[in-house]
């Protein structure tokens, strides 16, 4: 499987557009058979922009989530996406979905905290952040998100969901929870966290990691 991350970049462009169109369109079939129910804790009309935050086990079905929430909202939803040419593929599905994929190196690397910084701040737009990636470890709440907020201001909004059929896939590092057809889904919206300019940053991520441990809403 590693072997197909190493072909010629103008391979995945070639690819991109079939292929993230494809599994857009099975995303959006899939998704009709799905039941959702949403449980949130923000208030009645979300402040925006915010930092909508996840784990890597939720990406499957929060990627859709978000980008209806983008069109219901008629605002952009930015997400961070590893910049390697086979994400390509990967990219054109997300957008597919609704969602704005800004590529680079992870919400750590100093140039995309300034790239998302600038998304929050003078275009306006949330964005979404994958806080335990590119890599890891399971559950472990990175501190970009954290230095976004006290950044810009912006609540970190963390996410993530349960389902009646799927199981965690122990085969992988983030253990991904891949809703099945005729899934019911219960989707977990937090508190708006604001992160004060005198917090200690590496406080807040261990008050985040241990609120929201994947386990529990």
């Amino acid at each position: 499987m590693k072997s197909l991350q190493t072909l010629p970049a103008p391979f995945y462009r070639l690819i991109a557009a079939p292929i993230g169109s494809m599994f857009g369109a099975l995303s959006w079939a899939l998704q009709q058979t799905f039941t959702v129910t949403v449980h949130s804790s923000l208030p009645p009309i979300p402040r925006r922009p915010a930092i909508y935050t996840l784990y890597h086990q939720h990406l499957p079905y929060l990627l859709p989530f978000h980008g209806l929430m983008a069109k219901q909202e008629d605002a952009k939803r930015v997400l961070l996406m590893q910049g390697n040419p086979y994400m390509d593929p990967v990219g054109r599905w997300i957008e597919s979905m609704g969602i704005t994929v800004k590529r680079g190196g992870g919400s750590d690397d100093e140039g995309s905290t300034e790239m998302l910084r600038r998304v929050i701040e003078e275009d306006e737009n949330s964005i979404i952040l994958a806080v335990d990636g590119p890599y890891g470890p399971l559950y472990k709440f990175k501190s970009g998100a954290v230095v976004l907020a006290k950044q810009t201001g912006a609540p970190i909004v963390h996410c993530f969901y349960r389902t009646s059929k799927a199981r965690d896939d122990e085969a992988r590092w983030d253990r991904r929870l891949v809703p099945r057809p005729f899934d019911s889904i219960d989707v977990y919206l937090g508190k708006e966290r604001f992160v004060g300019e005198d917090e200690d940053v590496e406080a807040v991520v261990e008050e985040l990691e241990r609120n929201w441990d994947g386990r529990r809403p």
